[in-house]
């Protein structure tokens, strides 16, 4: 996970478990292999959950947000191969016949420092294929949607939008039919560089890279 995504399942975590009863807290942190302390000489409970657990593994910390119900089943602590470090990830969902759209999106976006997830491009062939499109899920910054006829109908992008959503996940809205999104082979079709271009600030924002100067 990223310092941020942990930061933010450390506090999460220490809020809600912090208000249960201490021997509740200490046998949830026991169940998850998670150290206790009887040499604790205060009565604030979130901060006595957050000193125990922030040294911890991103697996503990996801299974135990899980758990507090505050992580999707299909979170994980997996760092895919395709993800980069200090770039926004954007998942990439489309149907299976616009493919090379969005192929020539992901490298127009490559352009601003913007990684983007495939699947087609991305699942190497040893792969599990459900798996390893959970793990992008579940590991992006934000979410482009290729809207094109049938889109709402597939069982696949219908569930990616919807983890997008379920994980508080910024989706952005894409057509094909607009601007003729990439419909040359070359990644510099105006239509993929207009995207890249006006998305570029608004993905920055929603994956947490832009700081205040």
């Amino acid at each position: 996970m990223k310092p941020s995504e942990r930061i933010k399942y450390i506090q999460e975590i220490s809020e809600k478990l912090g208000n249960e009863e201490w021997s509740l807290i200490d046998l949830t942190l026991k169940q998850f292999k998670l150290p206790i302390t009887d040499n604790w000489n205060s009565d604030n409970r979130p901060a006595y959950v957050m000193d125990m657990i922030s040294d911890s593994s991103d697996e503990a910390i996801i299974e135990l947000a899980k758990h507090l119900g505050l992580a999707t089943e299909i979170e994980s602590a997996t760092k895919p191969t395709y993800w980069k470090e200090e770039q926004p990830r954007v998942f990439i969902s489309h149907l299976a016949s616009i493919k090379t759209k969005a192929k020539n999106l992901k490298s127009a976006l490559a352009d601003y420092s913007i990684i983007s997830f495939v699947a087609h491009e991305d699942i190497e062939p040893t792969k599990e294929w459900q798996t390893e499109i959970e793990i992008g899920l579940s590991t992006m910054d934000a979410l482009i949607a290729l809207l094109t006829p049938g889109f709402k109908e597939s069982n696949w992008t219908d569930q990616e939008v919807g983890v997008a959503i379920g994980r508080g996940v910024q989706p952005f809205q894409g057509s094909t039919s607009f601007r003729s999104l990439c419909k040359d082979s070359s990644s510099r079709d105006m239509g993929c560089i207009f995207t890249a271009f006006t998305l570029w600030p608004r993905l920055f924002r929603a994956s947490g890279m832009f700081t205040k100067s």
